[in-house]
């Protein structure tokens, strides 16, 4: 593995007014993000129990179409780690999560999902689908591993 370094900054202490923003601008990002899931919880409890049609008009939202899709096909990885977490759906009614992106949280609905494709798929292919699927799972384990490692690590 060859890494070139293109923006070298030399290990130091940040000035106390830099520092300052930055964590006063994490702590309103939290704060925003707690209050956004606190709105919203009402509602992700409502779609496990309810009709989808229903939740939607009573909550007076709108979700955004964005089409059929598999894996690794152009979703952002959080928005398709939090669809493909998320149980198939009972017929009207829809799998409802959130996920975290910088400055905003999602809401992510599914409302199908169809299986046919994988059931007409030659066998070789789906042996190799799977694998390529376990290859990945396996790299969001590490990443998720090595983000927790990270986050309890104490630096002196």
């Amino acid at each position: 593995v060859w890494v070139k370094v293109r923006d070298y900054h030399a290990a130091g202490v940040k000035p106390l007014a830099q520092a300052m923003n930055e964590v006063k601008a994490k702590v309103i990002d939290e704060k925003a993000r707690k209050a956004a899931q606190a709105k919203i919880a009402t509602m992700l409890t409502e779609f496990k129990t309810q009709p989808a049609e229903q939740v939607v008009a009573k909550n007076k939202v709108a979700f955004e179409s964005a089409g059929v899709f598999t894996r690794s096909q152009g979703l952002k990885r959080a928005i398709e780690r939090a669809a493909f977490s998320v149980p198939a759906p009972k017929p009207g009614m829809w799998s409802v999560t959130t996920a975290n992106l910088p400055n905003e949280l999602v809401v992510v609905a599914v409302s199908n999902v169809n299986s046919a494709a994988v059931n007409a798929m030659p066998a070789d292919q789906l042996q190799q689908l799977k694998q390529l699927y376990r290859q990945s799972r396996g790299q969001q384990i590490l990443e998720d591993y090595s983000e927790y490692l990270k986050s309890h690590a104490k630096i002196k």
